[in-house]
């Protein structure tokens, strides 16, 4: 295949994505108990790693490594579930709201996903896939039993979390303000984003089902909205944790900066901490 999306964007993401994550651990050693952080640190590390499984020269090594041809399908898919039910996991922990009902839609979330990812596993050991496709392994492998099921599957699951966040999202953003506000406000069109990633992959699905081949959706359109997908979630989720902290360090720059032509006015003013102490033993350096 020598079309298709460039390694080195796949690898530039997935990169930043575990440096923001590594920056963050100390963090989240020091407040094990913040579940919020925790989950974000989740959803750093899985969007790190789906970047990581999905560039094709990774897929080409990990097929190398196990001996299986298009071993990395099932492992990616699991990866993107996982960035999915992760996403929609923060949120519901994030997204104020009675403890209990948190917990059950935490339960409900958890079980889902973890069942998904399961059914992906089960399915592509069901199913026959002996030709690697680094890149095409949707379209080329559409109408194949099991596979297709494992395909659709994974799509809908991510679309359907996607889509949730995305609303979630916009609906809070109305009801909360600066830079809580601001990133899911970014969110939202973050997540939206993903969704159209899984819905141009369902359609070319569609059209091999009807006969038809329209795998350029796959494998060029497709990946066009995942990248800034994904750098965008990951900086609508840091400006909320960051951005209070930046206010305030900006509010301090701001006065300092309101001073300055007060301490420009008392610089040259003579003050007790200048004054030269003539204690026993002579002059010594000025005393504070």
């Amino acid at each position: 295949m020598t079309h298709g999306p460039d390694n080195t964007a796949f690898y530039i993401c997935g990169t930043l994505l575990l440096a923001i994550c590594l920056v963050k651990l100390p963090a989240l050693f020091r407040g094990r108990r913040n579940t919020l952080l925790r989950m974000v640190c989740l959803l750093l590390f899985t969007a790190a790693l789906v970047f990581f499984f999905t560039a094709p020269d990774s897929i080409a090594a990990l097929n190398r490594f196990t001996g299986v041809p298009n071993f990395a399908a099932p492992l990616a898919y699991s990866a993107m579930t996982t960035f999915a039910g992760a996403s929609l996991l923060l949120i519901i922990n994030w997204r104020p709201s009675p403890p209990e009902r948190t917990r059950r839609a935490s339960r409900i979330c958890v079980t889902v996903y973890s069942l998904v990812v399961v059914a992906i596993v089960v399915l592509f050991l069901l199913g026959d896939a002996p030709v690697e496709q680094l890149t095409l392994f949707d379209g080329y492998y559409a109408t194949t039993p099991y596979i297709r099921e494992m395909i659709v599957i994974y799509l809908v699951a991510q679309g359907a979390a996607t889509l949730s966040v995305s609303v979630l999202c916009w609906r809070w953003s109305t009801q909360v303000h600066g830079s809580l506000r601001a990133g899911l406000r970014i969110l939202a069109p973050a997540y939206l984003l993903h969704v159209c990633y899984d819905v141009v992959k369902l359609v070319a699905i569609a059209a091999a089902w009807a006969g038809h081949d329209l795998d350029f959706l796959i494998d060029q359109v497709a990946p066009q909205f995942a990248a800034p997908s994904a750098l965008l979630a990951v900086t609508g989720f840091v400006l909320p944790l960051v951005g209070p902290r930046a206010a305030v360090t900006l509010g301090s720059l701001r006065l300092l900066r309101a001073l300055a032509p007060l301490w420009r006015e008392l610089r040259h003013v003579p003050t007790p901490g200048r004054a030269v102490c003539r204690c026993r033993g002579g002059p010594r350096p000025p005393c504070a």
